[in-house]
């Protein structure tokens, strides 16, 4: 006859933990290229790009002004403009709507630049959980 003893362990909060950090860190980075995208998308010289062509800054505070922030608890992430520094200017520039007595024509940035990221996001996840 023979004897076997067997000994398991229960891992599953290990690799949950794991698997929420790894979800982050990916988070982080595919926010942090999106907004690289964003904001090479936007132009830096004097002059407006025709209607339908991506905004230009001036001085480069529009450039600056795009941020991203990841949350934990909701693992998601926003990107976008800084309402303190640019105000609701980069909003008239993305959908056309009226800033300070002039109607803006639109010159999206966000929608173009989130639709030219999407495809190279997927790396990001890959080997996440480890």
């Amino acid at each position: 006859m023979i004897h076997m003893k067997v000994t398991t362990r229960d891992e599953i909060p290990k690799v949950i933990r794991k698997a929420k950090r790894g979800q982050m860190e990916s988070i982080w980075r595919a926010s942090g290229y999106v907004r690289t995208v964003m904001r090479n998308t936007l132009g830096k010289k004097k002059t407006p790009r025709p209607p339908g062509q991506p905004a230009t800054s001036r001085t480069g505070r529009a450039r600056s002004s795009i941020l991203f922030a990841a949350d934990k608890r909701d693992q998601s992430s926003i990107i976008g403009p800084s309402y303190r520094m640019v105000g609701r200017s980069m909003q008239a520039h993305e959908f056309g709507l009226k800033y300070k007595g002039d109607k803006f024509v639109a010159r999206p940035f966000a929608g173009p630049s989130i639709d030219k990221a999407t495809p190279k996001l997927a790396p990001f996840w890959r080997g996440a959980v480890q």
